[in-house]
């Protein structure tokens, strides 16, 4: 049985963008021909009792194999470490 990497990201937006975390994009690159990347967009948030409930979302993007392109990749934040 082959091994596959699914990363999903949801958004109640369009989904123009999206946030990866480090080790999202490094397993990424670490492993390009086992991993996809799907992105769901348009998802309907409902609140039930004290917690959200996800639905009626549209798949976007269906990236397999998923190969990370540094030039669609901007930084958007740096971890400061105190000395």
């Amino acid at each position: 049985m082959e091994e596959r990497f699914i990363e999903v990201k949801g958004t109640i937006g369009e989904g123009l963008s999206i946030i990866l975390t480090h080790g999202e994009v490094k397993h990424g690159k670490n492993n390009p021909l086992s991993s996809a990347l799907v992105v769901v967009a348009k998802i309907l948030d409902t609140k039930s009792g004290n917690s959200y409930v996800g639905s009626k979302g549209v798949v976007i993007l269906q990236d397999d194999p998923w190969t990370l392109d540094d030039s669609m990749l901007e930084p958007t934040e740096y971890r400061f470490s105190l000395k």
